[in-house]
């Protein structure tokens, strides 16, 4: 099935069932844990390409430059990556 721009998707206005959201997290964990966590794992990049790369990161501003993060975040961020080393 291909996508055409302007298209109504099949499945607008339905509501998932609680019971295909868990299947969907479950689904999405399981990849998770199996390591399939970016598309372009094991891609070996030429030394060209990489340069392109990095020429064109370069001077742009960070994702979280100037975020505020609260203390009760800050504990969860710590005590996830305490839980997953």
């Amino acid at each position: 099935m291909t996508f055409i721009s302007g298209s109504i998707p099949w499945n607008k206005g339905q509501k998932l069932s609680d019971e295909t959201k868990d299947q969907i997290a479950e689904t999405v964990l399981e990849g998770y844990r199996m390591g399939r966590t970016t598309w372009n794992k094991g891609i070996k990049w030429s030394d060209e390409v990489k340069k392109k790369i990095s020429n064109s990161k370069k001077g742009s501003k960070p994702w979280n430059k100037g975020k505020k993060w609260s203390e009760e975040i800050k504990q969860k961020i710590s005590e996830t990556k305490k839980n997953n080393h």
